[in-house]
């Protein structure tokens, strides 16, 4: 009996004691973080864009306070936008209050204005965990392979660190999160993400420390009381300026011609049909264009037709530009220019296309790439300005 009494004990302490899976790790995070109604916390960020060399790094003081029925960002938030900047979203309107300008502007994320928060990389502060713990149950629960690194120490806190591999596909790959978890209270307060493209990586990481639960309110979400008397300047869009309208004379395009190291160049557009694709490397609809662009370039080149990008963003990081043709061939010219260049054609968003006819005059332009009819609409345009 005496026997069987001490297996039994050696049997339930490897149960109390044993190592969770990866999946049970996120499982917990994911409870854990349910269970709790709002949070205080420090912040540290890191961020790097595939495009960059450096990477940024940003912290702040952070206040999330969860509230299910808001669909824009399922509760409140609060956090620092710079030393004399802090936004807030109290459910009805998005504020950023300016210290230095002693003003306050509104936005009103149901009106599709939420970019006012999330259009940063400062956003990376909200502890997305926190506000939607689903995610980690759905981490748990998805195609990604899931691993139990060794046991790791964050800030004096035992962790557990899991690890979720993604399958690469064509355009990427190395997409992985790392997630730490605190071994006692089950909170996640670390998530690195990465990806690779075209051999460049983008990666973020969030760090939270010092943070405290449920003690936070609505009033909690507004304006510091100095701050109360600053006039609230309520956002109003701008229509953004329309495509110059057919027939109106082409703007002259004038750069750096990339191919010809670099030299003034000009366009020449009279006697031509020319095709001008406004574009930056970093822009992934860009991207995404150039095939079709270097396709069209390639069927009527000895027809008639010229072919210009214009790229009036990196010059700056023009090192970077070979590895990227490597990756994304453009044998027709592309042209460095000013940013005054893509303003004469009210450039409002990239891609955009201009087709230029024989006398100089815009005859058709698109805004944007769709995979499906872009090169379709400039195919027929082309053919019948030529």
């Amino acid at each position: 009996m005496k026997y069987l009494l001490v297996i039994l004990s050696l049997a339930i302490a490897n149960t109390a004691f044993s190592q969770p899976t990866a999946k049970e790790v996120l499982i917990l995070a994911s409870k854990s973080m349910s269970i709790r109604n709002s949070v205080t916390y420090k912040a540290d960020c890191l961020y790097k864009f595939y495009d960059d060399d450096d990477t940024l790094s940003f912290s702040s003081e952070v206040k999330l306070l969860k509230e299910v029925r808001d669909t824009i960002f399922g509760g409140y938030i609060r956090y620092d936008a710079a030393d004399t900047l802090y936004k807030y979203y109290d459910l009805h309107g998005i504020y950023i209050v300016n210290t230095k300008g002693k003003k306050i502007d509104r936005f009103d994320p149901h009106k599709g204005e939420y970019w006012a928060l999330t259009g940063n990389i400062k956003h990376e502060l909200v502890w997305t965990y926190f506000l939607e713990p689903e995610r980690l149950y759905k981490n748990a629960h998805g195609d990604a392979k899931l691993s139990l690194l060794a046991d790791t120490v964050l800030s004096g806190i035992d962790c557990y660190k899991v690890r979720l591999d993604y399958p690469d596909d064509e355009e990427y790959s190395e997409h992985r999160y790392t997630i730490c978890v605190t071994k006692a209270d089950k909170v996640p307060v670390l998530r690195y993400w990465q990806i690779k493209n075209q051999g460049n990586y983008q990666y973020s990481a969030i760090h939270i420390t010092d943070y405290k639960f449920n003690t936070l309110k609505p009033g909690d979400f507004t304006a510091d009381e100095k701050h109360r008397k600053y006039k609230v300047d309520t956002f109003v869009r701008k229509p953004p300026p329309p495509p110059l309208a057919k027939g109106t004379e082409a703007p002259a395009i004038k750069g750096q011609h990339y191919q010809q190291d670099l030299s003034e160049a000009e366009v020449d557009f009279k006697g031509k049909v020319t095709l001008l694709d406004f574009w930056y490397m970093s822009c992934y609809p860009c991207i995404q264009a150039i095939p079709t662009i270097e396709k069209l370039y390639e069927a009527y080149k000895d027809k008639g037709l010229q072919v210009f990008g214009v790229n009036p963003y990196d010059i700056k990081r023009i090192d970077r530009m070979p590895n990227f043709l490597e990756n994304n061939p453009i044998k027709y010219p592309i042209y460095m220019s000013e940013v005054e260049i893509p303003k004469s054609y009210n450039i409002s968003g990239y891609p955009t296309f201009y087709l230029i006819g024989k006398d100089g005059k815009v005859v058709f332009s698109i805004v944007g790439y769709n995979e499906e009819t872009t090169e379709k609409e400039l195919a027929k345009a082309i053919e019948e300005a030529l």
